[in-house]
């Protein structure tokens, strides 16, 4: 399944391999309306059994808040299926290499969701 781009959202591409990547810009007037398929898209990943590895990568040129609160409510939907098996869930944040605040926010994204996020310049 595929979500493409727009001036205020960005592509989100969900893979049968388990990856999900969001890339673009994230300033939808609705996040949680906007994300709302990819949340419900990651409840069923999730919920197969045996569970399936999911990695979700994220490359956002920029965010706003709302988007933000978005993203961290992905992860923690998918967290608790994996807990057992941590390795099998994949958290990427990738940013500019010379964009310093979408980096620290990855990492800020990373300390709020207490689990590893793999933290990328590209």
């Amino acid at each position: 399944m595929h979500l493409p781009a727009s001036s205020s959202t960005p592509a989100i591409r969900f893979g049968p391999d388990g990856v999900i990547s969001i890339e673009g810009v994230s300033i939808p007037l609705n996040a949680h309306q906007f994300y709302a398929k990819a949340m419900d898209w990651i409840k069923v990943h999730t919920t197969s059994q045996p569970p399936k590895p999911l990695h979700i990568r994220i490359k956002l040129s920029y965010l706003n808040t709302s988007s933000y609160r978005c993203l961290i409510e992905l992860a923690e939907i998918a967290k608790p299926a994996y807990a057992a098996q941590p390795k099998m869930l994949t958290l990427e944040w990738v940013s500019e290499i010379h964009d310093m605040d979408m980096y620290e926010r990855g990492q800020m994204y990373a300390m709020i969701l207490n689990w590893p996020v793999l933290l990328k310049k590209e």
